[in-house]
């Protein structure tokens, strides 16, 4: 999956790709900062952005689970 990313903002910012079973309430932060140890496996990053920096990288997100909102007739939802 490519990620086209842009820093709108007025700070320096990072993104991160992982790999984890947490859900977002439950990642470890210290500082209001998301702490990297323990959250699960590193997929990559993009480093530094710069307010008004753009920055875009490929990522190998495999194994994945898509899904459809809309449930089936079963009310389950749909995924391939």
């Amino acid at each position: 999956m490519t990620f086209n990313i842009e820093n709108g903002g007025k700070m320096r910012h990072d993104f991160i790709v992982f790999r984890s079973d947490l859900d977002t309430a439950s990642l470890p932060t210290s500082t209001n900062k998301v702490t990297e140890a323990g959250v699960g496996t590193k997929i990559g990053e993009l480093e530094g952005f710069k307010p008004g920096d753009n920055q875009s990288a490929t990522f190998d997100l495999r194994p994945v689970i898509t899904y459809c909102s809309a449930t089936s007739a079963d009310s389950r939802p749909r995924a391939w």
